[in-house]
């Protein structure tokens, strides 16, 4: 193995969402293989995934880069992926050629991030609840600019883990209260359905804040107003109901937190993750670690006459947020080497 190795260039790792890419290059060359550069691209600032991927290479000296894993925020057909909230398409044999590399791999990106988590150390990730933490299968739920899903199939060793990519945040909300059916009436009526996302993001986040200032009537001050107009919402939403500024900011993040505490034990119930359940994202680890956890945890369990197995689970929040490249990075490792079990970290 150290022979084909040596023989290997650079890996190009990457993680491509609705709102930001991250790149990376790894180093295969050694007895482990190690990150020697990454960097973090505004998708806002560029105008296709080509120009970002240019930018890195040429910022790394040009260097002669053997093959590429991009995971990447939506569905994959046949070497291709629209970015679900962006309107990019990527093509792996058409970025091959462009750029000069061989051989890229497309991956869903939560997939990317279940083949990362072994690679997390303990400071990477926050246990929000402790379960027996039994062999078996995993999941991975993850609410930012989008929501994405992921079942990981486990082996009773754990050596090695197999990520399912799913496309389940396009799945119907189901609301559980009368709060939630007018919230998917709200939504219905603005979007024509009512979907997990629509719920279960930062977008998400702004239509259950939109909705309840309908609901209520709510005036919402001159200083949160001037601050919703001029900033990002979603941000300004989250710290003012983590400040306790704001009532209807505070209801919103609870609506959230519930709504995702139940699409967890969901989760948990379709997979038999007994294994555990992750909880990925720029907003749910955020929410989660600043926001009370009461109303997440009462959701989660609340599956009756299946409580007792969900009180079992444990519950982690993946507080790395490049958990997804270093999944990417991962993937092409064990790609190119053949990797499966005793697979070296990289460092």
């Amino acid at each position: 193995m150290s022979n084909n190795k040596r023989e290997l260039g650079p890996i190009l790792s990457g993680d491509i969402g609705g709102t930001k890419t991250i790149l990376a290059l790894v180093d295969t060359s050694g007895p482990r293989p190690k990150i020697t550069a990454r960097k973090k691209f505004i998708n806002s600032r560029y105008n296709s995934h080509e120009e970002i991927l240019e930018s890195f290479i040429a910022s790394t000296g040009g260097a002669d880069i053997h093959s590429a894993v991009l995971g990447v925020a939506g569905r994959i057909d046949d070497g291709r992926c629209r970015i679900t909230n962006l309107d990019w398409t990527v093509d792996s044999e058409k970025l091959g050629q462009d750029l000069g590399i061989a051989k890229i791999w497309l991956i869903n990106d939560l997939e990317a991030m279940g083949h990362g988590l072994s690679e997390l150390s303990e400071g990477d990730i926050l246990t929000l609840r402790n379960g027996k933490d039994l062999d078996g299968n995993a999941a991975l739920i993850a609410a930012g600019t989008g929501l994405g899903e992921t079942f990981i199939l486990g082996d009773s060793s754990r050596r090695r883990t197999v990520p399912i990519a799913t496309e389940a945040g396009h799945a119907d909300f189901a609301p559980r209260n009368e709060i939630e059916v007018g919230l998917m009436n709200f939504l219905n009526e603005r979007y024509g359905r009512a979907s997990l996302e629509g719920v279960l993001s930062g977008p998400g986040l702004l239509n259950i804040y939109l909705y309840l200032k309908e609901l209520r009537g709510a005036e919402e001050g001159a200083a949160l107003a001037l601050r919703m107009d001029v900033e990002d919402p979603v941000p300004v939403i989250v710290e003012e109901s983590i400040r306790g500024r704001s009532l209807i900011c505070r209801e919103a993040t609870d609506i959230f937190l519930s709504a995702l505490g139940a699409e967890a034990g969901n989760l948990a119930l379709r997979t038999l993750a007994s294994g555990g359940i992750y909880i990925g994202g720029g907003l749910g680890p955020a929410m989660l670690t600043g926001c009370d956890q009461g109303t997440f945890i009462e959701s989660f369990l609340k599956k009756s006459p299946m409580s007792d197995f969900l009180s079992n689970i444990p519950v982690y929040i993946i507080l790395n947020d490049e958990v997804a490249l270093i999944g990417a990075a991962r993937y092409g490792v064990e790609r190119n080497l053949s990797v499966l079990e005793g697979f070296p970290r990289i460092v």
